[in-house]
């Protein structure tokens, strides 16, 4: 898929200078950037995304699986259950044989939810990013994308754009551009 999109991105009249992706859209976001040429990066939203399976083995596959599926059982009705299940079964299986690989050099704006099945989402995601600012949504993977934590999203997301209009000036810590790092809570 990231083969594709590059191809696609590539063909722009104008180079993108944002990529957001949320979940495995996330991973895929990267993987995207990491497959252009000519020197120029987009930057990066990532939304409760993990660049890495969370562990090995059945036991953490059905873990995460359940849980997934426990947040998902939250916020929708059966029929829009079952086919989440089948998106989600494709999901942890494409990140069971996926590992982020490389680093992107531009911004990225990682939000994490305190609800994730990956709790070290920040962690996890900084070899991979030079330049990384953490923000966190107190709510589960599905609920980031539903009231009232939707609009704290876009909030994010906005001002994130707003600091590379105004040159991305640093605010806080070195490594972090347009906002100020939040540590991924633990839980």
């Amino acid at each position: 898929m990231a083969d594709r999109y590059a191809e696609a991105v590539a063909a722009l009249a104008t180079p993108a200078d944002l990529f957001v992706g949320w979940s495995l859209g996330g991973l895929l976001a990267f993987e995207t950037a990491q497959r252009l040429t000519g020197g120029h990066a987009p930057d990066l939203v990532l939304v409760d995304s993990s660049p890495a399976p969370v562990g090995d083995g059945p036991e953490v596959y059905d873990a995460v699986r359940r849980q997934v599926l426990s947040e998902a059982a939250d916020h929708m009705d059966a029929g829009a259950l079952a086919r989440t299940e089948r998106t989600v079964d494709a999901h942890l299986k494409a990140r069971t044989r996926h590992r982020a690989d490389g680093r992107h050099p531009g911004r990225t704006l990682l939000i994490t939810c305190t609800g994730s099945d990956d709790p070290r989402q920040a962690a996890r995601w900084s070899p991979h990013l030079a330049d990384v600012c953490v923000r966190s949504l107190d709510t589960d993977h599905f609920g980031v994308l539903r009231a009232p934590h939707l609009k704290q999203l876009r909030l994010h997301i906005q001002e994130f754009i707003a600091a590379r209009g105004n040159g991305g000036a640093r605010r806080t810590a070195p490594g972090t551009q347009g906002c100020r790092a939040v540590p991924a809570p633990l839980r």
